[in-house]
């Protein structure tokens, strides 16, 4: 059983769904924490008002997206495949 820890001091609306997927140990739900966590900051992303005031929350949105990827790929691809 996987022990989820609360994001400490979140910033942004989405990051503790990102944190639920970072820290899962259980592979067999770290797909779905990945996909909870991609709809939710894909959809903060669609949302969010194209302002300077925005502009880092984008950023760290984006990069975050990225590092979801990155996971999946290292946890949940056979070696050698590439998504």
């Amino acid at each position: 059983m996987a022990i989820f820890l609360p994001c400490p001091d979140p910033r942004f609306p989405w990051e503790a769904a990102y944190h639920a997927a970072i820290l899962e140990t259980d592979n067999s739900r770290l797909a779905d924490r990945i996909r909870e966590a991609e709809e939710v900051i894909t959809r903060r992303l669609r949302n969010l008002p194209k302002l300077q005031e925005n502009e880092e929350e984008r950023e760290l949105a984006e990069r975050v997206l990225r590092n979801l990827t990155v996971l999946r790929q290292e946890r949940l691809m056979p070696p050698g495949r590439i998504a």
